[in-house]
């Protein structure tokens, strides 16, 4: 989650996070991509800063960025994700229970 404040990517590298997390269905908001999400909530805030980590400090091409990404989500909920927490109350849940992990960057709800 600092990443994703701290990071800053020039419009090229936000091409390659556009691409990488844009065919990605966002855990908690499946209607909506994991680049876009429908709200910052701590999961867009891990999958971004990620994202923007491994582009802007290891030079990874959207193919690793996606791959590792849906490795991390995998991880954080092995059970899986609805697609539909943000719709149905799940936004302060922790990521094990399916939810967002919070809303606020400062506060990650496990």
């Amino acid at each position: 989650m600092r990443w994703y404040a701290e990071i800053r990517l020039s419009p090229a590298q936000e091409a390659v996070k556009k691409a990488a997390l844009g065919p990605i269905p966002a855990p908690c908001c499946s209607d909506n991509s994991a680049y876009t999400c429908c709200c910052t909530c701590n999961i867009s805030r891990t999958i971004w800063g990620l994202s923007q980590y491994m582009i802007a400090r290891q030079g990874a091409n959207a193919q690793q960025v996606r791959a590792k990404v849906r490795e991390w989500i995998a991880f954080i909920n092995p059970k899986g994700f609805s697609g539909s927490a943000c719709y149905r109350g799940g936004c302060p849940r922790p990521f094990s229970e399916g939810g967002c992990g919070g809303m606020d960057g400062g506060n990650l709800v496990l």
